[in-house]
């Protein structure tokens, strides 16, 4: 779930990181709890003022739904992905 970085609030605990190069040759920074692990977001260098928040990490997710599917070359093969919304192999914009 792509928010606005400023837009972003982290209501308890103190989340860890990490940074490693991705796909395209930039950095990707991530964050993680630092008690269980379980990812949050991260933040693509080519989207500085954006974050991809883990969206099954919100208390309340009643009220999304999906505008596009990224990574769909790496899904379970058990998951089956709505039709009628956008799907990329990787990100969207990425040389392949």
């Amino acid at each position: 779930m792509v928010v606005e970085r400023d837009q972003f609030v982290l209501e308890m605990g103190e989340p860890r990181s990490f940074s490693r190069v991705g796909e395209s040759g930039l950095s990707v920074e991530g964050a993680f709890c630092g008690d269980c692990g379980t990812r949050i977001h991260h933040r693509l260098e080519r989207m500085p003022n954006t974050l991809n928040v883990k969206a099954g990490t919100l208390d309340e997710t009643s009220g999304l739904s999906p505008v596009v599917h990224v990574w769909v070359s790496s899904k379970q093969s058990w998951l089956q992905l709505p039709e009628g919304v956008p799907r990329f192999d990787r990100n969207p914009g990425d040389a392949v």
